[in-house]
């Protein structure tokens, strides 16, 4: 589980050094926004 966490950690905060929005990078990786938030 741990190993979850983390991966969701390192995506949000990749996501936060571009100045990406969440909904924004969820429309580009082709997933919803309520998939991306779960996973982060």
């Amino acid at each position: 589980m741990s190993i979850n966490v983390n991966i969701g950690n390192k995506i949000k905060d990749f996501r936060n050094k571009l100045g990406l929005q969440a909904k924004k990078l969820a429309e580009q990786i082709n997933i919803s926004p309520s998939y991306l938030n779960l996973i982060e």
